[in-house]
């Protein structure tokens, strides 16, 4: 064969195994055209992270997914409309979202989750819109979102949550506006609305199991944290005479509409305003005894110290769950990129030897 019927053999195998490298970032299950992806019908142990690092828009859909693992987006740099729907979710493990910022959208929809654990979203900041809607979740648990900066809308709509618990929004500013409305919870822990600050808080038409954790939802609404809340249309199923949310009706800063009182049966249909009004809260000692014990958690020690994309701070302490192992998939792409490296230079080398 003549030195130009090699030089073309060589361009073309050079050609596809960058064809090859390029095809690697587009897994089973995706269709990937431009900077965006759309996926269905996955089915995997961890998160995809080895996806085209300047895709801008991610769309998950109707898959199974174990865990959303540690910095799940740390490759993907660009990317800016995160949408995961109709997906199985185990774990959103800590740390899975630290340190994402300049993000129009985070929407998850439709899906049934079992726990987000400490952490998981810490440290976000300059969100458009941070969406939970339309789902299942088991477990929300302390610190799950915490140190959120300058969103403009985060949400938590019709979800069905076994348990929120305590402090599980922590430390949030900056919101434009933060929505928990037509929720189910049947457990709800101390403050699950913690230390906010310039946030707008609506919290509107959902289910509570009691006055615990409710009653607290919000107590530091003040001039300095510039805090507003709308408190309106939400059913509990037992009340308290003496719930401390109670203090803050007469604020500029609160809105208390048509809150009702399902239990106990003595203030059963009773507006949560006019609690002080009704015959049994009138008794000498019911507002000193309520007819539920709140039980009293210890404060929980912070484990993990998630961080930017970048920054040299090592996470204090890293929890694994047993029972997974590493994205190989992940490290497969990895491979796949340097054996690529490796044939480029090989080939140049070759091509300048025949010249």
């Amino acid at each position: 064969m003549s030195s130009r019927g090699w030089t073309g053999l060589l361009w073309w195998l050079l050609m596809c195994y960058y064809c090859d490298a390029r095809t690697d970032t587009c897994i089973i299950g995706c269709e990937c055209v431009g900077t965006t992806i759309e996926c269905q019908s996955l089915d995997r142990e961890s998160f995809p992270a080895n996806l085209d690092p300047d895709t801008e828009i991610l769309r998950i859909r109707e898959s199974k997914i174990s865990y959303i693992q540690r910095n799940a987006l740390a490759k993907m740099p660009h990317l800016r409309v995160l949408e995961i729907s109709s997906t199985d979710i185990i774990y959103i493990q800590t740390c899975a979202f630290s340190g994402i910022s300049n993000f129009t959208s985070i929407k998850f929809s439709k899906n049934n989750i079992t726990s987000i654990v400490q952490n998981a979203f810490a440290l976000v900041a300059d969100v458009e819109e941070l969406v939970f809607e339309n789902s299942k979740i088991d477990t929300i648990s302390t610190q799950a979102f915490t140190k959120i900066r300058d969103v403009g809308t985060f949400r938590l709509r019709n979800l069905t949550v076994n348990k929120l618990e305590r402090e599980a929004i922590d430390d949030v500013s900056g919101v434009l506006n933060l929505h928990v409305d037509l929720n189910k919870f049947a457990y709800v822990g101390q403050s699950p609305l913690n230390k906010l600050v310039n946030v707008t808080l609506n919290v509107s038409q959902n289910i509570f199991p009691s006055h615990c954790g409710v009653g607290d939802i919000y107590t530091n609404v003040d001039r300095e944290t510039n805090v507003i809340l709308f408190f309106r249309f939400n059913v509990i199923n037992l009340c308290a005479c003496n719930m401390s949310l109670l203090r803050w009706q007469t604020s500029a800063a609160v809105t208390l509409d048509e809150n009702t009182c399902s239990g106990p049966p003595e203030i059963a249909g009773s507006f949560l305003n006019d609690l002080a009004d009704t015959p049994f809260c009138q008794v000498v000692g019911a507002n000193r005894t309520t007819p539920l014990w709140c039980p009293v958690t210890r404060q929980m020690r912070v484990l993990h110290n998630c961080h930017a994309f970048g920054s040299p701070l090592i996470p204090q302490e890293e929890v694994k769950d047993p029972r997974i192992a590493e994205d190989r998939d992940s490290n497969n792409g990895v491979a796949n990129i340097e054996s690529n490296v490796y044939l480029v230079s090989v080939v140049l080398s070759f091509l300048f030897y025949l010249y």
